[in-house]
């Protein structure tokens, strides 16, 4: 039986895929610093919605999770933007 994911699934693949294109610009220094926290922030958040969507008994500790973790993630892109606007 396949059911249909939730749009949600389909906007963190995307997240995944744009963290790793911006990632693949940074400078070598921030590549390994800041673009290997901002793909695994990304990683975890996509396993999160994942555990969100098919974790039914568990999905009100998983949305919590998902909430903090989106908001780590938004922290380091901050933290980026400030990088790139100071070189």
């Amino acid at each position: 039986m396949h059911r249909s994911l939730p749009p949600i699934y389909r906007d963190c693949r995307s997240l995944l895929v744009h963290t790793e294109e911006m990632v693949r610009c940074f400078s070598r220094y921030h590549k390994y610093t800041l673009g290997t926290d901002l793909r695994q922030q990304a990683m975890a958040i996509m396993r999160t919605v994942h555990r969100l969507v098919f974790d039914k008994a568990q999905q009100k500790e998983h949305l919590n999770n998902l909430i903090w973790l989106v908001d780590d993630y938004k922290l380091s892109l901050q933290l980026g933007m400030e990088l790139e606007s100071n070189l």
